[in-house]
């Protein structure tokens, strides 16, 4: 309704309260049935815990390239992202730092949750794979008669037609272990990446002797900031709010701290924590102080994490294709966010900035060296001449190859050994593929390799044996002894080189040996075909991550004998 001067005032309601209808009741039930229409939408939108704290779902699905179920085959995989999604935007981001764009294609699919007809995916024109008009026709080709929420990332194999993964952690890490070698050492010379006589090697985003660092900080980054800042925006109540913002703010402090000290989160290079917290960060003072309430700080006010923020916004990659900053568009997603959100926006009323410009994210960092050499790790060795293919990997990988993963198996099934398996083949066929096997010959040599089961055997952190398998052979402590085994025995070798052995482990004496490092046991491998005896084996501790050894896995019976005291 308007008055005179043609102003909208709605009903003018309030300008009738008092005796009839009290202004405070009217107030009162407005609110009331504001709040209860808002709680069901934000319940849908996203799922409530009994405090009102935001509970991310599950994912349906999570296999792995590489895997027997999907080997790995040039062009036969293909991924959906968004670019407002910052899930999405880490698995482009690892897509793009392991040099897979010519083997795993991609495309973008738009926000638009009216356009779609479950979940918030469709795409501008049509799908290139299937043809689909949004991410939902997607999955009901590869999962027919799908229930559940239709989200990206999505991995698929577009031979089998079948989903691999919808979990974006797991997508990231499976990417990490695929990586390719960058660039040939002449072009890496000229870029000042390399030298000419060497090649660029494959990115390693987590090397394992910072494989603990690296795992502690993504589960507090998952937790308080990736999670965290998204447990702020869709929390129902304020007791919720206030654990997850202040959660957050530590964290962004912690981290200002840690980057104020170092170049990158876990040292003085780019790692996957480095990857997993780059996507919450640059949305962060454009969308998030705002849109989520996050403004008690910005991160313009964190001096160190904020010129941590544009040096990895500026990082080059030895390539012609997408570099770290062609992944994202700040304006496109600032959009999304504040016209798709409505729960939280709902007048769909989009800011203007801050835009990239006003977050300074070209202006120069000046945190050190810009040469690729200087701020990726990256995985050991060469590849070998082709023709030199059989004999480089007639050895099994060396020791950082051969550990793959963290100590507690995250299997759903109780059938763990599919772990092992899943495991043991990721690592052999990225050894092969460092190696220079060729492609078509790959799978078939890894099948042969382990035709029987090969474990890997260590020491674990208390001394115990383990294996770098979490599987049920390390909760059975390997009291199969008769296991036939490809075994490390330490510097044994008179050139201090680590030597393998293939055999059987037997005559260990107890269950479970108690070992310090440096101290020596007698142990006993029979050789199998083409397999090498020794008698001495030196106990060598894990990294920290799997300290404690196998973990996760079924309780023990109570009827089983008691160990004698350590």
């Amino acid at each position: 309704m308007c008055n005179q001067q043609g102003t909208k005032g709605g009903f003018r309601v309030l300008e009738r309260t008092g005796a009839l209808v009290p202004q405070g009741l009217l107030v009162k039930t407005a609110k009331y049935g504001w709040r209860t229409a808002w709680k069901t939408l934000m319940t849908e939108l996203a799922p409530q815990s009994k405090d009102g704290t935001y509970q991310r779902p599950t994912y349906n699905f999570q296999g792995t390239i590489g895997s027997p179920e999907f080997p790995f085959e040039a062009g036969r995989y293909h991924l959906y992202v968004g670019n407002a999604c910052p899930w999405c935007h880490r698995v482009l981001l690892a897509l793009v730092v392991a040099g897979l764009q010519g083997t795993i294609s991609f495309s973008r699919a738009v926000d638009d949750p009216e356009r779609a007809s479950r979940g918030g995916w469709v795409f501008d024109g049509k799908d290139p794979v299937f043809g689909c008009s949004d991410l939902r026709e997607v999955y009901d080709i590869i999962s027919p008669g799908f229930k559940g929420r239709c989200t990206a990332p999505l991995l698929i194999d577009t031979k089998a037609k079948k989903a691999v993964c919808n979990e974006s952690s797991i997508i990231v890490r499976n990417l990490a272990n695929l990586a390719l070698p960058l660039e040939q050492p002449a072009a890496a010379a000229a870029r000042g990446g390399g030298s000419a006589g060497a090649a660029v090697g494959a990115v390693d985003l987590c090397p394992a002797e910072l494989l603990g660092d690296i795992e502690r900080w993504n589960t507090k980054i998952y937790e308080t900031v990736n999670n965290g800042v998204y447990q702020c925006g869709f929390s129902t109540t304020q007791a919720g709010f206030s654990k997850a913002e202040a959660a957050l703010f530590d964290t962004l402090q912690e981290l200002d701290g840690v980057l104020s000290r170092q170049r990158f989160v876990c040292g003085e290079r780019f790692t996957e924590a480095d990857l997993r917290l780059f996507p919450t960060i640059v949305r962060f003072d454009a969308v998030y102080a705002t849109l989520f309430k996050c403004c008690r700080r910005r991160v313009a006010d964190h001096p160190h994490l904020q010129a941590w923020l544009r040096d990895v916004h500026q990082l080059q990659l030895p390539s012609s294709g997408l570099q770290l900053r062609d992944c994202f568009d700040l304006e496109d997603a600032r959009r999304s966010y504040f016209q798709q959100l409505f729960p939280l926006n709902p007048s769909g009323i989009v800011p203007g900035g801050p835009t990239a410009a006003d977050l300074g994210l070209d202006v120069a960092a000046e945190r050190g060296s810009i040469a690729v050499a200087d701020v990726f790790h990256f995985k050991s060795g060469a590849a070998p001449a082709l023709r030199d293919w059989n004999s480089a990997i007639n050895q099994p990988p060396n020791y950082n190859e051969a550990y793959n993963g963290p100590a507690r198996c995250d299997s759903v099934s109780s059938n763990h050994r599919c772990c092992a398996e899943r495991r043991l083949l990721d690592t052999w066929i990225a050894a092969a593929r460092r190696h220079g096997v060729p492609q078509h010959k790959v799978v078939p040599w890894v099948r042969r390799k382990l035709g029987t089961a090969v474990v890997v055997l260590r020491f674990r952190g208390d001394g115990r044996l383990g294996c770098s398998v979490p599987c049920v052979l390390c909760q059975r402590e390997l009291q199969r002894f008769d296991l036939q085994v490809t075994c490390y025995l330490g510097d044994l070798a008179a050139s201090g080189e680590p030597q393998w052995f293939s055999g059987r482990l037997s005559d260990v004496g107890a269950p479970s040996p108690v070992l310090t490092a440096g101290q020596r046991r007698t142990l006993n491998l029979e050789p199998m075909p083409g397999g090498v005896s020794a008698r001495a084996v030196i106990a060598e501790p894990l990294p920290p991550a799997i300290k404690g050894g196998g973990g996760g896995g079924k309780k023990k019976s109570k009827s089983r004998k008691k160990r004698a005291p350590r």
